[in-house]
């Protein structure tokens, strides 16, 4: 595409969906107006919030006219206003931003460095810890790390990769290329919060995709999150999955043979231990006879359905457990 006028070949437009998030977004706010590297388009969409949203962030617009604030007429959903944000978008590169998570400083910093030196990368990500409602951190998100030092990971590489470990990416530290990402279409909206995981995905195979292992975020997981509640109802998060393994195998010449079904395997495996997790953190508030049941179902629970979900990535996941690496955090 031809850079918009007014930007550079390296201009990066930040999108904030909002929803009832009056709480949280001024500190999201401020975290991406502390960057060491500003943003050269900031768009805000407010999705018709209920809550005094509005009325709170004001203060901080007069501050700040270079946000430009956009308001839905009607309530459309985080994703469809993630794509009307890529449509009015100018950037060359978009990372779009929960308005319930943190970013620290240096993240636009790493992530558009990265891509610059890789031209072929169709996003850069970091790695993410967990915040709870209060921002207190519950460390980092796991997950495998594909590379030890900043770097280029090649659409083959990435390929192997998602079949022996599968996802290294999160969408609150990653930075889209916005070309290709207009190429395929945006983000679907029949896959909800697993829609940047699936187009991450489609990205890395296509493209090929660049990865630092500092941690340049924190992902606030809270119980009335859309990941959350759809992650522990098991149904709804079935059909998800159905339908994002049937878009995979749409794309058979891209993603590896056999991937679909392990990715399905993956992801519901995850949701059940999630389940298990939730459960024993609720048992712990109702005393030692309701905690220590509800520990041994998550262990015990947890073994078996690796054994009969997951048993092609038990080598894979001692591997990851054994080998001790450091993961570096940039909070400056």
């Amino acid at each position: 595409m031809k850079d918009a006028p007014g930007f550079f070949a390296s201009a990066l437009t930040v999108v904030v969906p909002t929803y009832n998030h009056a709480h949280y977004l001024p500190t999201a706010l401020r975290a991406i107006l502390a960057q060491t590297r500003q943003a050269d388009e900031f768009i805000l969409i407010d999705d018709a919030s209920t809550d005094n949203s509005v009325s709170i962030v004001e203060p901080l617009l007069a501050a700040h006219p270079e946000i430009r604030f956009v308001r839905n007429e009607a309530n459309l959903g985080v994703v469809r206003s993630m794509n009307r944000g890529l449509n009015i978008s100018r950037g060359t590169a978009v990372a779009f931003l929960a308005a319930d998570d943190v970013i620290y400083p240096r993240f636009f910093e790493r992530a558009m460095d990265l891509l610059q030196i890789y031209p072929g990368a169709a996003f850069a990500s970091g790695r993410t810890e967990i915040i709870d409602a209060a921002g207190n951190c519950m460390g980092p998100l796991g997950g495998p790390t594909p590379l030890q030092h900043p770097g280029f990971i090649d659409a083959r590489t990435a390929g192997k990769l998602l079949m022996c470990k599968d996802s290294w990416f999160t969408g609150n530290v990653t930075i889209f290329r916005r070309e290709p990402l207009v190429a395929i279409g945006g983000f679907p909206e029949d896959l909800d919060s697993m829609t940047d995981g699936y187009v991450s995905r489609r990205l890395a195979v296509c493209y090929g995709c660049a990865f630092t292992p500092e941690v340049l975020g924190a992902w606030r997981r809270m119980e009335s999150g859309l990941a959350w509640s759809q992650t522990v109802d098991f149904h709804y998060a079935t059909r998800i999955a159905e339908r994002v393994e049937r878009r995979m195998r749409e794309e058979t010449e891209k993603f590896p043979a056999g991937y679909p079904e392990r990715w399905k395997r993956r992801y519901l495996f995850g949701a059940r231990r999630f389940a298990l997790a939730t459960s024993r953190r609720k048992a712990r508030s109702k005393g030692i006879g309701h905690y220590l049941p509800a520990l041994v179902r998550e262990i015990f629970g947890t073994l078996w359905l690796f054994a009969i979900m997951r048993p092609f990535d038990i080598f894979a996941m001692m591997c990851r457990y054994l080998r001790f690496a450091r993961v570096p955090v940039n909070k400056d």
